[in-house]
């Protein structure tokens, strides 16, 4: 089932629930999607590479890992670019961070481990390979939960769901933080 936005609902249950497709940003939106010019700024940009990058997607939630490799697959040739790894654990993350670098996270804060979150792997992500681009991908909106993010070393923050403006631009190397907590730093690719 495609939405109005090319997404693909796997789900036949789901095939009549605007309430579904609205929950998993299938629906369109006010704000714009990502630019064609910005979405070949990347493909160019990944080409140039020698090696394709790593990204890590953890998030207990599967509905939310499909969701991100559903925005992917819809821009096109960027999901034959990028080798992805999910992780639905803290521990399934912590293997893949063993033994592969990962280039970029996007990281759920909130996991079925009690002892270890979001931030967790955050710090060990980082840890281990620092230049990482680190995403956190939540529900929550607390200030808190956004200042311990940016002073851990992440590059940005947001809600749930991703959109494909959210994933080029971290793709892109850019800070992205919520706008009453930036100071416009989106503009300017992180080293």
């Amino acid at each position: 089932i495609t939405g109005e936005l090319g997404y693909t609902l796997k789900d036949p249950l789901l095939e009549n629930s605007e309430e579904a497709k609205a929950a998993l940003g299938m629906v369109k939106k006010e704000s714009p999607l990502a630019g064609s010019s910005e979405i070949d700024t990347l493909i160019e940009k990944l080409e140039s590479l020698k090696q394709k990058p790593n990204l890590l997607i953890l998030d207990d939630e599967s509905i939310y890992r499909m969701r991100i490799r559903d925005v992917l697959g819809n821009l096109g040739d960027l999901s034959n670019l990028i080798h992805v790894y999910d992780a639905g654990s803290y521990k399934e993350a912590t293997d893949v961070l063993n033994h592969t670098k990962i280039d970029y996270l996007i990281c759920d804060i909130d996991l079925s481990d009690k002892i270890n979150d979001g931030f967790s792997v955050l710090s060990k992500t980082l840890e281990k390979y620092p230049s990482s681009m680190v995403l956190i991908h939540t529900n929550r909106k607390k200030p808190e939960d956004i200042n311990k993010a940016k002073t851990l070393g992440a590059c940005g923050y947001c809600t749930k769901p991703i959109t494909e403006a959210i994933l080029v631009d971290l793709l892109l190397n850019k800070e992205l933080w919520p706008s009453d907590f930036r100071k416009r730093q989106s503009e300017q690719p992180r080293k």
